[in-house]
C-alpha cells in the first residue's frame, strides 16, 4: 500500500498510518500543539498573531509544522533565577 505524503501530515485519525504514528506526521493542529506544550488556545493564537509561532493553512485547517513548534520552544526565555 502506497501512502501519500499529505495523508501522513494532514490525517485526522488518531490511529497509526502504516508504520508512522501521529507524532511522526510532521505537523500538529493548534489543539495538538496546545496539548503538547501545556498552553491554552488563546495563548497559542497570541503567539501566532505576534509572529513568534509560524502556522500553515490548508483550507480551514491551521497546522503547525513540528520544526516550527521546536523553533518556537527554543525561542522561549529561560528562567535562570534561583
Amino acid at each position: 500500500m502506497q501512502i501519500q505524503w499529505w495523508s501522513l501530515i494532514f490525517s485526522r485519525s488518531n490511529t497509526e498510518i502504516g508504520d508512522m504514528t501521529k507524532d511522526d506526521r510532521g505537523a500538529l493542529t493548534v489543539r495538538e500543539f496546545c496539548d503538547r506544550y501545556g498552553i491554552g488556545n488563546t495563548r497559542a493564537y497570541e503567539e501566532i498573531k505576534s509572529g513568534r509561532l509560524k502556522v500553515h493553512k490548508l483550507g480551514r485547517r491551521t497546522l503547525i509544522f513540528l520544526t516550527d513548534a521546536l523553533a518556537w520552544e527554543k525561542s522561549l526565555p529561560t528562567n535562570t533565577a534561583a
